[in-house]
């Protein structure tokens, strides 16, 4: 069995005029529709909207949305079908985001065809994070792009190899969501966090957590050809700093990305006999914002 874990993301921020926490559920059920993924459940506290869906999430706050899929989800259409409901006049920021694929000729599309798609609306630059013949992460930004507060600190971490035993346990053991729960020991990471998350058949696991305007994402694909993990969140530095050291000791990956968006430079495995740097790259984008990029190899004998 194949799933495609790797992510495509986008990042959208509108107006101050438009209030995207106003806007019914069925406007975002289209918006989904639009990529070929369901929603499974909702939550939200009054600053944070956190949809879970059959591929990844959906996170809305008053002006800003991020909506990350994996799988053969077809995310730029949903980002059309956002940008023309709201208007182009009213987007003051987007940010269009897709990794390197395990099996990129099963997609509908590539990076460089959805960004045609997004420049017949608006302009922008794309950089390149990482060597093409290894791990590595396409960025598109919108010119002159502007987010708010909350989306200034973001950290991605993705982990490759993981290791066999932890693979067969979210296979057999971890088929439900509160077994997940209790070996990632999230409540004792995240207290403050409400936890919304989804088991699926056979195994697979998706969560959204949120607190305020901050959030957590995990995507977990524990298949034996493509074993991939992700964690997203916007949490406090400290909070981010700890979420990722807990996920690396826990999950104990052979190797992993780190993508950091305007996070001060907390994680530094260099000096950890465990990880070796192998990828460091580092971009100021126009809308403000400075991405670093890291691939660190495991030391540790299999």
């Amino acid at each position: 069995m194949f799933f495609e874990g790797a992510e495509k993301k986008c990042e959208i921020s509108t107006a101050s005029a438009v209030n995207l926490l106003d806007r019914p559920r069925e406007f975002w059920q289209r918006m989904i529709d639009k990529c070929n993924a369901q929603i499974l459940s909702y939550q939200e506290n009054g600053d944070c909207q956190a949809f879970l869906l059959s591929e990844s999430s959906l996170f809305v706050w008053k002006n800003r949305v991020l909506l990350i899929t994996c799988g053969v989800t077809t995310l730029v259409n949903s980002a059309l079908f956002f940008i023309e409901e709201v208007g182009k006049e009213n987007i003051t920021g987007l940010i269009f985001q897709r990794k390197n694929e395990i099996q990129s000729d099963l997609q509908i599309s590539n990076f460089h065809e959805d960004v045609d798609k997004l420049k017949r609306h608006i302009t922008g630059k794309f950089v390149q994070f990482g060597e093409l013949d290894k791990t590595y992460t396409l960025l598109f930004n919108m010119d002159n792009s502007s987010f708010p507060e909350e989306a200034d600190n973001t950290t991605e971490l993705l982990m490759y190899q993981i290791p066999e035993n932890i693979c067969k346990k979210f296979q057999t053991n971890l088929t439900n969501k509160q077994a997940v729960r209790s070996f990632l020991k999230l409540e004792e990471v995240w207290p403050e966090f409400i936890i919304d998350d989804y088991s699926f058949t056979p195994f697979g696991y998706s969560l959204n957590a949120i607190s305020k305007f901050f959030y957590f994402t995990v995507h977990i694909t524990p298949q034996e050809k493509s074993p991939y993990i992700s964690l997203e969140t916007n949490a406090p530095s400290d909070i981010q700093k700890e979420s990722v050291e807990h996920f690396l000791k826990i999950l104990n990956p052979g190797s992993f990305d780190l993508i950091t968006f305007n996070g001060p430079d907390l994680f530094s495995f260099e000096q950890d006999q465990c990880f070796q740097l192998g990828q460091d790259f580092k971009q100021n984008l126009e809308s403000g914002h400075q991405v670093h990029f890291k691939h660190y190899q495991s030391n540790k004998e299999a």
